[in-house]
């Protein structure tokens, strides 16, 4: 199994989290603290969301969001999706942004992004 050890979730300035397989995730930490990184920990999780080692899961959300698909309602405000930053307005249609909805599992969580681009949307 090749090792994977990446961003998952972009929280501030110099802060992130990272997730992946243990040993790489192991690795990381050593190495963040010998650079004398500010924090370098692990962390217990559920698995190593937004990455690709949650694939095979978020196929079985793909498959369960294509089956609600037909019975969504289009928002009643704006949304974001931590996967892009990007606004979602109210009353869009689902098909244009479920998409979106099916990268969350597997894509880098912008929060820090997410969290600025609903200021300058204000």
């Amino acid at each position: 199994k090749d090792p994977v050890c990446q961003i998952a979730n972009v929280l501030f300035p110099a802060g992130f989290t990272c997730a992946g397989n243990k040993a790489a995730v192991d690795k990381l930490c050593e190495l963040a603290t010998k650079a004398r990184a500010l924090q370098a920990r692990v962390i217990k999780a559920g698995g190593a969301f937004h990455t690709p080692l949650m694939g095979p899961a978020q196929e079985d959300l793909n498959k369960a969001i294509d089956k609600m698909l037909p019975r969504m309602k289009p928002p009643r405000c704006a949304i974001y999706f931590n996967a892009t930053a990007q606004k979602v307005s109210a009353g869009t249609l689902p098909p244009d942004f479920v998409g979106l909805l099916k990268r969350q599992m597997t894509s880098e969580a912008l929060w820090e992004p997410s969290v600025k681009q609903m200021i300058m949307d204000q």
